[in-house]
């Protein structure tokens, strides 16, 4: 009776031994599990992302390659626009050049006349003063 009473006491603690085995491995398992949801569910979400950054991505170049050409365009009208006005600042400066040099010259023949005007008045006062002396 005392081997039977070891042999079911051994087999008792053998018991709790192996439920106790069983719940870690069960634990061990479930954890592994749910690391194996959280990681799908990471690599998911992952992939949406990265499909949505795709997308994003595509969209960016379709707007790039719709804009480009107008954009292209736009330059080259600015440029046109810059050639055209530096043309025109050329043309108004070479106008006010010539504006100034006729106001110049208008002056200087306003200031020639001025001095004929006056040498013909004194000449012509002269000529009347011998014409009055004369005529008495």
């Amino acid at each position: 009776k005392p081997v039977a009473d070891e042999a079911l006491q051994q087999c008792t603690s053998l018991r709790a031994e192996l439920e106790e085995e069983r719940l870690q491995s069960k634990a061990k398992v479930d954890a592994l599990a749910e690391s194996q949801t959280v990681d799908a569910q990471s690599a998911k979400a992952w992939e949406a992302e990265r499909d949505e950054l795709k997308s994003e991505l595509e969209l960016q170049r379709k707007l790039h390659a719709d804009i480009k050409p107008v954009a292209d365009e736009a330059l080259q009208q600015c440029t046109s626009l810059r050639a055209e006005l530096e043309e025109e600042r050329l043309q108004s400066k070479a106008k006010d050049d010539a504006f100034e040099a006729a106001q110049t010259a208008e002056a200087q023949s306003a200031r020639a006349w001025e001095a004929e005007r006056g040498e013909l008045k004194s000449e012509l006062e002269l000529q009347r003063k011998l014409h009055a002396d004369i005529k008495p």
